[in-house]
């Protein structure tokens, strides 16, 4: 809803290997919702949103699969921030499996 009304241009994820396995169920959603998603042999939980007034990144120690622990996480809009993560995930994606 929120691509189509052009307040989102992208969303990018990248998730662990080990993700593949707990997320099978979940994979036909993850498709719709995000632009692109990735699996690399990496543990970062990192989410990418961009538009044209917009560089969000959220990134945390909470897993995208269902857990009853004590978790942190970081929602920034921070630019700088937001272009080091981007460019460590260009790093990762020459090494990751594209879904």
């Amino acid at each position: 809803m929120l691509k189509n009304k052009g307040l989102i241009g992208t969303v990018t994820v990248v998730l662990d290997f080990k993700a593949i396995l707990k997320t099978q169920k979940l994979m036909h959603f993850a498709r719709n919702v995000f632009s692109e998603l990735y699996y690399a042999k990496t543990h970062a939980k990192i989410v990418l949103v961009e538009n044209q007034s917009h560089n969000i990144s959220i990134t945390g120690s909470q897993n995208f699969t269902k857990g009853n622990r004590e978790e942190n996480g970081l929602i920034m809009n921070d630019f700088n921030v937001f272009d080091k993560y981007k460019t460590e995930i260009e790093r990762i994606k020459t090494e990751a499996i594209k879904q």
